[in-house]
Formats: structure tokens, C-alpha cells, sequence
């Protein structure tokens, strides 16, 4: 087994992960990076970016670098533990959650964004 394979294999990120079989799909089974993208739903270019990240980087290269910009002002765990309070109760509507969310945390959310938070939990 490569050192390649053993990182797929031990690898929990599943972007990273499958950033890692792109890498072994063009260095080990000889597609082409074409190919590849294709498969993976990607331009040509971020498949040349993931094997140069490889080469500079190793296994630990493929994982997500972390984003500049503004942290959230309330945390996923907070907007989910919320709209699942309203859900038991059945109560779960779009200006529930932005009201209880607005009560509990002083951040008024835009509707669409409430929406979309909670096609996001499942809980629509």
C-alpha cells in the first residue's frame, strides 16, 4: 500500500479525502487531469492546484486552508438547538426561527438567509 493510499484510508475530512483520490487517480492510475476534473465536478485548474498542493504539501495540503472575513455572530450549534426547540414544539416556521434566534442571540437574520438555515438543518 502507498503512502498515498494509507492517506485516503486515514483521512476523515471527506474534501480533503477526496481531494487525495483526484491526486492518485492522475499519479497512480494515469488519467488525465481532464478526466478527472470531470469526475470530480471541477475545473482542470483546481485539479492541477491539488497535485501542485500535493507535491508542496503532502497529505496535510489537501485539507481547506482557513477563510479570512468576519466569524458568525452565533454558532451553528446555537441556530440548529433552536430550530429543533421549535420543531418538537411545532412551531418551526421561517419567522419563528428568526424571532427565537433574534430573542436569543440579539442577531435580527434576513429571512432568506433563516430559510436557507433551515433547509440546512433538515427541518423544513
Amino acid at each position: 500500500m502507498s503512502r498515498l493510499d494509507r492517506a485516503i484510508r486515514s483521512e476523515k475530512d471527506p474534501k480533503a479525502r477526496g481531494r487525495l483520490i483526484a491526486v492518485r487517480q492522475v499519479r497512480q492510475l494515469g488519467k488525465s487531469v481532464s478526466d478527472v476534473a470531470r469526475y470530480h465536478g471541477v475545473s482542470d485548474r483546481t485539479v492541477r492546484n491539488w497535485l501542485g498542493r500535493y507535491d508542496r504539501s503532502g497529505s496535510g495540503g489537501m485539507k481547506d486552508r482557513p477563510k479570512s472575513g468576519r466569524p458568525p455572530a452565533v454558532k451553528p450549534a446555537r441556530i440548529e438547538e433552536a430550530a429543533k426547540r421549535l420543531y418538537k414544539k411545532g412551531e418551526l416556521t421561517t419567522s419563528s426561527l428568526q424571532e427565537e434566534l433574534r430573542r436569543k442571540t440579539g442577531v435580527r437574520f434576513h429571512e432568506s438567509y433563516v430559510r436557507k438555515l433551515r433547509r440546512k438543518t433538515g427541518l423544513m
